[in-house]
């Protein structure tokens, strides 16, 4: 929901799929490196928020009709 809310008045909705698609694999990666590194954040907010945020900014201008 994160990534989506960028573009969300704009988007296909196979676009939005995909960016939350994309989304949905950023945070994975980056919650688990997050817990390999030891670094404390019991509920994600830094996976949800960064990486796919992060992502969502830039997808927004490619995705948008």
């Amino acid at each position: 929901m994160v990534s989506v809310c960028a573009g969300c008045d704009g988007y296909y909705p196979w676009g939005a799929a995909l960016v939350a698609s994309v989304a949905g694999f950023f945070y994975v990666i980056v919650s688990k490196t997050m817990a390999s590194v030891k670094i404390d954040d019991p509920l994600d907010a830094v996976a949800v928020h960064a990486s796919s945020g992060l992502w969502g900014l830039l997808a927004a201008p490619i995705f948008m009709q």
